[in-house]
């Protein structure tokens, strides 16, 4: 697969993925093959790595019921925490059907926990998330959606950070510029 060689990865092959992953299995039949953002057809998976960050992590996974309608599966990678990570008490059940806890015994570190995720995953559009970050509303989730919907060769998105008020972190420690979306 793409994804478990060491050979640079190609933009060819992130489109090549993405139609792979947009093809439903054999014993499933899709009745809306454009899949609308925020219909039942366009589901994704959120992932998100932890470790030693209970507090953090459970702010993160409650701040996805925002996203709710769209998530398929929420898959946490815990990476070695000295205190395992534990099905959180206060979720939802909406969110909490939905979790999947994996543990590595010991830290691999955040790339290997998100290739565990991406291995994971059966959803064709992935989130990937920090412990410590959370949404402040669905609309950005929603826009990338639509645009990747839109554009087969929009391989990823990648959203500008912002304080918990909505204010977009300084020019410089952002990714890409804060004043407009960015698309990768």
């Amino acid at each position: 697969g793409v994804f478990r060689t060491r050979t640079p990865m190609t933009w060819s092959d992130l489109a090549e993925w993405r139609r792979l992953r947009r093809q439903p299995p054999a014993w499933q039949s899709r009745s809306n093959q454009a899949g609308l953002p925020g219909s039942a057809e366009t589901r994704i998976t959120v992932g998100i790595t932890t470790r030693n960050r209970r507090a953090s992590l459970a702010k993160a996974l409650v701040s996805l019921g925002l996203i709710r309608e769209l998530l398929a599966s929420i898959i946490v990678i815990d990476d070695g925490s000295e205190i395992p990570v534990d099905p959180i008490a206060d979720l939802p059940s909406h969110l909490s059907d939905a979790l999947t806890i994996m543990r590595q015994p010991e830290a691999r570190g955040n790339i290997a926990g998100r290739n565990q995720i991406m291995r994971a995953a059966t959803t064709e559009y992935v989130l990937l998330c920090d412990d410590d970050a959370y949404l402040l509303d669905a609309e950005t989730v929603r826009r990338g959606l639509a645009l990747m919907e839109r554009d087969t060769a929009v391989a990823a998105v990648g959203f500008a950070m912002a304080a918990p008020d909505g204010a977009p972190w300084p020019r410089h420690m952002q990714a890409s510029p804060a004043s407009h979306a960015c698309f990768i």
